[in-house]
């Protein structure tokens, strides 16, 4: 049992290339024990296979020429991404676990309910996206009442880049209650993607949250403690308006840059990942990063299906769709980028629930005036409300 508890110990996760998921292969000096391991895996898809020595040898060598490319690849994808002020040196992030690229933890958190056809459709850009060999944590959130349908989906849905996990609540509670309750934070380094069953995205879309992470959360240069969330979903509207008016974040920056990302003081509900420390103390003055792309190409699309937020008579939607839905990015994005990379800290311009530009001090400001109508209790102080259940 130590024996094994050692072996395992050399297990590094790393993408099959013939199958597209994750696969566990033991790097080791020692031919028997990289033997044993091919022998482990095999094991799973059939039982009693013999192996020839040359076989084994040849497995090995390619295994360790694809670590090595993995290696090379990432290192140059993260010169190509990172902010020109943060290219200091690029870490060995297959073998380094403990350094920025494998610190972070994603969590992909799927809120869903009684609309089966929009959950396959989700899982199926889920499935399609690149996720770098990377460790990747699924959870559906369900409230009590839910569908046939939609259940058998839940269960049936194979995920193999980690565990898959299933929460129901015992108690119907509405889709507030179920949003607030699927993530909550266990470590710093942990992350909660929130995607409700009506949301599509985009394959390059984890590419977006690691790099942004690397460039504005872990980076040297990263001095961003407003940062709440990196949203995937680009808006058409200006949605604190009554009006509602159409808005062109392409057209708005296109004297700073047409592609720039930037901060804005409205939090994304249709794809956007949350941070930990700001989840668990949610107060205005925080931010979320956005992407901006030609034709408001986004990470993640809202097809506006009828459902809990979204208003339908006979399904026939009260909203209109085409101020919602927008296009996919379904190639490389660093092209549209300002320099092709992302731009540094100082360079994000900042907008605020009005889509006026502001500067983080404001935003502080403002937060600070609204905390002012909020009861504050300290360890002194304790607030008690009496409700008086007798009938009058």
């Amino acid at each position: 049992m130590v024996e094994r508890r050692k072996k395992r110990k050399l297990q590094q996760e790393i993408i099959m290339p013939d199958r597209g998921e994750i696969g566990h292969v033991m790097m080791t000096a020692e031919t028997g024990t990289y033997r044993w391991i091919v022998r482990e895996i095999a094991q799973d898809f059939k039982t009693d296979l013999r192996f020839q020595s040359s076989a084994i040898a040849a497995l090995q060598e390619a295994v360790e020429a694809y670590l090595s490319y993995m290696d090379s690849e990432i290192g140059a994808i993260m010169v190509q991404y990172m902010p020109l002020d943060s290219q200091g040196e690029v870490p060995n992030h297959v073998h380094d676990a403990d350094d920025d690229w494998n610190r972070m933890r994603i969590y992909v958190n799927i809120i869903t309910q009684n609309r089966p056809a929009s959950l396959q459709r989700l899982l199926k850009s889920l499935t399609n996206a690149y996720y770098l060999g990377d460790e990747i944590f699924l959870t559906f959130n369900m409230d009590n009442i839910v569908d046939e349908e939609t259940l058998k989906i839940v269960n049936n849905f194979k995920w193999p880049h980690s565990a898959k996990y299933f929460r129901r609540r015992i108690i119907q509670g509405g889709l507030i209650r179920v949003v607030s309750e699927s993530w909550y934070p266990t470590f710093g380094d942990d992350f909660g993607l929130l995607l409700e069953d009506d949301i599509e995205i985009s394959p390059f879309y984890y590419f977006w949250i690691k790099y942004a992470l690397l460039a504005y959360h872990y980076g040297p240069q990263a001095t961003l403690p407003e940062l709440n969330s990196i949203a995937l979903y680009t808006p058409c509207l200006v949605e604190f308006v009554k009006e509602r008016p159409k808005w062109n974040v392409t057209d708005f920056f296109k004297e700073l840059h047409p592609n720039t990302p930037y901060l804005h003081q409205l939090p994304c509900s249709w794809g956007a990942l949350f941070f930990p420390k700001h989840w668990r103390e949610f107060y205005t003055g925080y931010v979320t990063l956005y992407p901006n792309f030609p034709n408001q190409a986004s990470f993640s699309t809202n097809h506006m299906d009828p459902g809990t937020h979204i208003n339908a008579s006979n399904n026939a939607l009260k909203h209109k769709k085409e101020d919602f839905e927008v296009p996919l990015l379904r190639e490389d994005f660093r092209a549209f980028l300002p320099n092709g990379k992302l731009p540094s800290i100082s360079k994000l311009p900042v907008l605020n629930f009005f889509n006026q530009p502001v500067s983080l001090k404001g935003l502080k400001s403002a937060g600070e005036k609204i905390l002012q109508d909020v009861i504050r209790c300290n360890t002194k102080e304790v607030v008690v409300v009496v409700l008086d259940m007798q009938k009058s």
